[in-house]
């Protein structure tokens, strides 16, 4: 491995790599949904309840209500580091630094 694969960058770029990758739960997309990037220190998240049970029309409409539902998000900050000695990535042949920075 070479000085060049040890600069900060290639670390960040090994854990970009490894974040596009996805190679987390796969099931979360089959049971949440995905909202814009946050710009706020909290956000407020509202959705309806559940639609009307379809009923026989008979005579005029019966309109229901719904019920309101939310949660509030706050957004913290979190932080992971890892220290490796130089001489250690340098002798790193099996890349277990960089599988250390990807498991983040």
């Amino acid at each position: 491995m070479g000085l060049e694969a040890l600069s900060s960058r290639a670390i960040i770029g090994e854990f970009y790599n490894a974040l596009e990758q996805g190679t987390g739960a796969r099931w979360v997309d089959m049971i949440s949904m995905f909202f814009p990037d946050s710009d706020q220190a909290i956000e407020q998240y509202k959705w309806l309840g559940m639609s009307p049970a379809m009923v026989q029309w008979i005579g005029k409409r019966m309109a229901k209500g719904h019920n309101s539902f939310g949660i509030d998000v706050e957004n913290l900050h979190f932080e992971a580091t890892i220290e490796f000695l130089l001489r250690d990535l340098r002798r790193d042949k099996t890349r277990q630094a960089f599988i250390r920075i990807a498991e983040l």
